[in-house]
């Protein structure tokens, strides 16, 4: 299994495949490098959250959704000191 690949094709980055898994990123370095044996319990792990295409994409695109919900979430914030100012000035 290239884990590296799939997470690749998910659009993300080792740190937050690594929280998806529940393990630390180090680790994931560690089995993308081979470095050490890929236990069993996440390998089955991975094929149950990602193994097929149709996980694939809608791991892609809930990884677009987060991204648009941070930059609305910052929209916000910025409104919200926008309003405060012009309410402090009246």
């Amino acid at each position: 299994m290239n884990i590296k690949k799939i997470r690749n094709n998910l659009g993300l980055t080792q740190a937050e495949f690594a929280e998806e898994l529940g393990i630390s990123r180090a680790s994931l370095s560690d089995y993308e490098r081979n470095r050490t044996k890929l236990p069993l319990y996440i390998e089955k792990l991975i094929k149950c959250m990602f193994g097929d295409k149709k996980s694939q994409k809608l791991g892609k695109i809930n990884k677009e959704l987060q991204k648009e919900n941070k930059i609305l979430k910052e929209e916000v914030k910025f409104l919200e000191k926008k309003l405060k100012i012009l309410e402090s000035s009246r």
